[in-house]
């Protein structure tokens, strides 16, 4: 079932929730509590691991390389998406509401990230950086397309500003990526002022 599944998924905050699950579900196999993993796993997880004729932890660590790996993919896809897109539709002064989605999806990346394995975030941290940056460009390029060049940093400054009032308000700091975010976004800030 999750084999047809994966391959048609690019919710990465969903395959992130996942993974978030697996690895809560693994701290009572940990401690040896194998007679009780029933009543913590959720449902569903358990009847996956009863189907799947191996030992709990080595099915969930099968499953958690399964979901990592199309993670990965799905911000790749992410990323090329963002670099592809060339102009804003009714970009003006004011935050876009693409800025608005870019923020939440980006909180909700971080905020679950803190919820997956460390060795798993590793990998993540790199490929959401790179989301990040491809955003900043294509918010950069179209002040840039749209605005003379002392207004440029009016539009940016506003659509950064949103991105980082959502991470401010449901990212709990410092996350793995946000410092990135937030040395993208003042440089920027800092470019604009000298401008």
């Amino acid at each position: 079932m999750l084999s047809r599944y994966l391959p048609v998924n690019y919710d990465g905050v969903g395959m992130l929730a996942m993974l978030a699950v697996t690895e809560r579900a693994k701290l009572p196999l940990r401690k040896a509590y194998v007679n009780h993993a029933n009543q913590v796993l959720r449902p569903p997880l358990t009847m996956l691991v009863s189907l799947s004729h191996l030992p709990p932890l080595q099915f969930l660590a099968l499953l958690r390389n399964k979901i990592v790996k199309r993670f990965l993919e799905v911000l790749d896809a992410n990323v090329a998406s963002v670099q592809q897109l060339e102009t804003l539709p009714d970009f003006s002064n004011r935050p876009h509401f693409m800025s608005r989605r870019f923020g939440e999806y980006l909180a909700a990346l971080l905020v679950l990230a803190q919820h997956v394995d460390a060795s798993d975030v590793s990998k993540m941290t790199a490929k959401i950086a790179n989301l990040v940056t491809s955003y900043v460009n294509v918010l950069r390029n179209n002040a840039y397309a749209k605005f003379s060049h002392e207004a440029v940093c009016i539009p940016l400054i506003n659509n950064l500003d949103l991105i980082i009032a959502i991470l401010k308000v449901c990212v709990p700091f410092p996350p793995s990526s946000s410092p990135s975010f937030l040395m993208t976004a003042t440089a920027l800030g800092e470019q604009c002022a000298v401008e």
